[in-house]
């Protein structure tokens, strides 16, 4: 790898000193970039539970002051408030219920199931008996 010119001066070649060339390691860089994870999973409950709660109150909160603009009867704005109310509950409750399953997962995931003991009626007899 090492040579000696005429006048005994060592010439090293580049790559000795350069690991990897510069567009290896910046494609490397920009797919590490991109294939990252950022932020949390969507589909965790960290993220769906507070959109669906956040969806619920919206929805009631936007129920309950359009409600009014349509002038309707008493029994009609308390049966509308009633079904908003159920809607932003069903929200809230699903969001919580992410929540639990992703818990229990977790809990499962954590705790094996113990291996199961063997049947001696499913057991071959030995040879020797």
């Amino acid at each position: 790898m090492k040579q000696a010119d005429a006048s005994g001066v060592l010439i090293v070649p580049a790559t000795v000193f350069v690991r990897h060339p510069l567009e290896v390691t910046s494609v490397t860089r920009l797919r590490k970039l991109f294939t990252m994870r950022v932020g949390p999973d969507l589909g965790s409950a960290t993220v769906i539970q507070p959109v669906l709660t956040t969806l619920g109150v919206f929805t009631f909160l936007a129920g309950a002051f359009y409600l009014p603009s349509l002038g309707p009867t008493r029994v009609e704005m308390v049966l509308t408030l009633l079904l908003l109310a159920t809607v932003a509950l069903l929200c809230t409750a699903v969001g919580q219920l992410t929540a639990i399953l992703e818990r229990l997962e977790s809990r499962r995931a954590e705790h094996p199931k113990p291996a199961a003991a063997r049947d001696p009626a499913t057991t071959t007899p030995s040879a020797s008996s």
